[in-house]
C-alpha cells in the first residue's frame, strides 16, 4: 500500500511468514523498470508475518519488495504503484524544451512546487508558486526525465512525470 502524505509516499507492506528470512528489501522506481534499493529491514523471524513502513520523500511511482531467505533464492512481490490523487492534472507539451502548460482543478491550492530528476534528487523547489497562469518554464533543466510534485496545505496534491529534451 502506498499513501501520499505531507512528507512523501508512505509505503506499508506485510510479510506472510518470516521463517528463515534474513532481510526484507524495499526497491523503488520512477519508471517501473529501473529500480534502486531504498532500504533494508531486519525481520523478527518469529514465524509470523511482519508489518513494515517506509517514508519515501522522493515520491517514486513504483515499488517492489525482495525477501532474502537463508537457503532459498530471493522472492519478489508484485510491483505496486503510488496513487496520484489529482486525476485531472495534465502537463503539456510532453516532452518539452521550454514552457509547460499545467491544467487541473487543484492549481489554486498549490503552495510549493518541486522537481525531481530521474535519480530522485530534488533539482528545483519553490514556495513562491504562482500557477494562476498555468505556465511554467523548464528550459533551465538539462535533458532528462523529471517528476513535478505539487504540494499545498493538504499535503501532496499530485505529481506528473515529464521529459525535457
Amino acid at each position: 500500500q502506498v499513501a501520499s502524505v505531507d512528507a512523501g509516499n508512505e509505503v506499508t507492506f506485510v510479510t506472510a511468514n518470516e521463517v528463515a528470512l534474513m532481510e526484507v528489501k524495499l526497491w523503488g522506481s520512477f519508471n517501473g523498470e529501473d529500480y534502486s534499493l531504498l532500504t533494508t529491514f531486519s525481520p523478527a523471524n518469529t514465524g509470523d508475518g511482519g508489518v513494515y513502513e517506509y517514508m519515501d520523500k522522493t515520491l517514486l511511482n513504483y515499488y517492489k519488495v525482495e525477501a532474502v531467505n537463508s537457503n532459498l533464492p530471493s522472492s519478489w512481490s508484485a510491483v505496486f504503484a503510488a496513487e496520484n490523487s489529482w486525476s485531472d492534472l495534465s502537463v503539456t507539451p510532453n516532452p518539452t524544451d521550454g514552457p509547460i502548460f499545467i491544467k487541473g482543478s487543484r492549481l489554486s491550492k498549490v503552495d510549493e512546487l518541486f522537481i525531481y530528476d530521474f535519480a530522485g534528487r530534488e533539482v528545483y523547489r519553490s514556495d513562491d508558486v504562482e500557477l494562476a497562469t498555468s505556465v511554467f518554464d523548464v528550459s533551465f533543466l538539462v535533458p532528462g526525465i523529471y517528476q513535478l510534485v505539487f504540494s499545498g496545505g493538504e499535503g501532496i496534491l499530485g505529481y506528473y512525470r515529464f521529459v525535457k529534451y
